[in-house]
């Protein structure tokens, strides 16, 4: 049984309030430069605040969270229920005028994640596409300038309202405008620049998609430095020191959304491997499917609920349970027409779902090269032997260390006697010997015991010795005789952390018997 980690009550209510939070301070600094001294005009911050904290669980936070793992129909039904009664109070107090623009900018943003827009294509036909989709790379600049308007404008309006003999004049009013949108823009550009993966795979062009995350904020500080010039009218050590000041506590902000909750689940590719370690079919819970093998052994949790098929998982099941050859050959036939315009095989069946990684490349050549199919696979070989030599080890959206492709490699290395393979065991030899003796800490754990066993089960199959993983492991064993978790992998776009208690224990007592029958 796995584990995910992710925090439920951070996620619906901690982030979305401080998220809400951060809108403020625009509707603060539009109000006072509107009659040019400070007020708390406190409807329209209340109004504010309740509106972005509820849109913000309706269409985000509260989509992600699994259907079984949701908070019960009265909490959530109270939360709602609170923001929605904020919601009217604020309004009869701002009054009709001041609450309609709000709203005006709402139905933006709620038309804005609604497939509305219909589009023809030739090869499609007519359909309907989300207004997100149109504006591509464009999105943040989107959603700032409608979340700028709807912080800044209102508040304003507002102000003058109640004060209409201190309105200022248009252009300091404009200007306070101005910095609303610009705050609104960065903060959009470093959640897309948050969810690059996930965009990613959802064929979602964004900024960060397009550029990358460095030139994402290259371009960021670059923006806010000469907009700050532009807004101002100057160039001061301040507006430098001001603009970069916002993109550094933006980044932060988003980098520190973590989340820290534990949901079981079953996890069909930990238990295809912890069969594989230990031949002992008492100790896992499959469930041969009459077609394709699922990652999850029953319902999805943390990511989309039913999740799609993976070449990742049908490759492990394939290679472990061995099936008769026509079987294995027709899956082996489907997997090489999903490749994409390189020849690399990506993670998923579907060709809408392109995303390549090179631990479920190095899995699925094992596949082929057990079926004496590896040479309809080189392009893919060639990717993964080139990450192996090249060291390009650099955390993932799946994997957070290099020693679970290092595992894969090993299982690879040895699913033939070709030349190639002949020198991904050399390769794979100088990758792990450069490992030894690292300490991976991931979440709460001191040290990683699946990456410890995993370095020691390669150095065994590859003739190595390794006496300082073996001490690091034993001292990681506990009270009860297993190894922790070991965090193994996450993915989605809930920044989950997934591991096994019972791969790590397989994977550790593996490596430790080895150890000792080679002493």
């Amino acid at each position: 049984m796995s584990t995910a980690r992710v925090d439920l009550f951070s996620s619906l209510v901690l982030l979305p309030t401080a998220n809400a939070l951060g809108h403020l301070a625009p509707a603060i600094g539009a109000s006072w430069a509107a009659i040019g001294r400070r007020i708390w005009d406190y409807p329209v911050l209340v109004l504010l605040f309740s509106v972005h904290t509820l849109l913000d669980i309706g269409f985000d936070k509260y989509i992600d969270v699994p259907l079984e793992k949701r908070p019960r129909a009265l909490l959530s039904s109270f939360w709602a229920g609170t923001l929605i009664l904020l919601i009217a109070w604020s309004s009869c107090l701002c009054g009709f005028p001041t609450a309609i623009r709000i709203v005006w900018y709402i139905a933006l943003e709620v038309f804005w994640a609604v497939p509305l827009i219909p589009l023809y294509t030739p090869r499609h036909g007519f359909r309907f596409s989300k207004l997100r989709q149109l504006f591509g790379p464009l999105k943040s600049v989107f959603c700032g300038v409608m979340a700028g308007l709807m912080d800044a404008e209102p508040a304003a309006y507002h102000a003058c309202l109640i004060y209409a003999n201190d309105c200022s004049p248009d252009h300091q009013r404009m200007q306070s405008l101005a910095y609303s949108i610009l705050y609104n823009f960065i903060r959009e550009s470093f959640y897309d620049a948050r969810d690059i993966d996930e965009d990613t795979e959802a064929n979602v062009t964004t900024m960060a998609t397009s550029l990358g995350m460095s030139n994402t904020i290259a371009v960021l500080v670059a923006v806010a430095v000469t907009s700050e010039v532009w807004i101002s009218g100057e160039i001061t050590l301040e507006t430098g020191i001001r603009s970069v000041s916002v993109v550094g506590l933006s980044s932060l902000i988003v980098i520190t959304q973590t989340r820290d909750k534990r949901w079981p689940f079953r996890d069909n590719f930990a238990e295809l491997l912890m069969l594989e370690a230990t031949g002992n079919w008492g100790l896992v819970d499959l469930r041969i499917p009459p077609g394709k093998w699922n990652y999850f052994g029953g319902k999805a949790v943390v990511t989309a609920d039913p999740y799609p098929e993976d070449i990742d998982t049908q490759s492990i099941a394939n290679t472990v349970m061995r099936p008769v050859d026509a079987t294995a050959h027709a899956v082996l036939d489907e997997i090489l027409a999903s490749e994409n315009e390189e020849g690399l095989i990506p993670l998923y069946f579907q060709k809408d779902r392109p995303r390549v990684c090179v631990e479920v490349c190095a899995n699925a050549c094992t596949f082929f090269y057990t079926y004496g199919r590896g040479h309809e696979v080189r392009k893919t070989f060639e990717f993964v032997l080139a990450t192996l030599r090249n060291r390009d080890f650099g955390p993932n959206r799946y994997y957070f260390t290099p020693e679970p492709l290092m595992y894969y490699c090993c299982r690879l290395a040895h699913s033939a006697n070709t030349p190639e393979l002949l020198e991904m065991r050399d390769v794979l030899r100088g990758a792990v010997e450069d490992r030894i003796g690292s300490k991976t800490t991931i979440g709460d754990e001191e040290d990683n015991a699946a990456c410890l066993a995993i370095r020691l089960l390669i150095c065994q199959r590859l003739g190595t010795p390794n006496p300082v993983d073996l001490k690091a492991l034993l001292e990681l064993q506990e009270e009860d005789g297993s190894f922790g978790i070991g965090w193994y992998y996450g993915f989605g776009k809930s920044q989950a952390k997934i591991g096994h208690r019972g791969l790590t224990a397989a994977l550790s007592v593996k490596a430790i018997k080895g150890a000792v029958s080679q002493m």
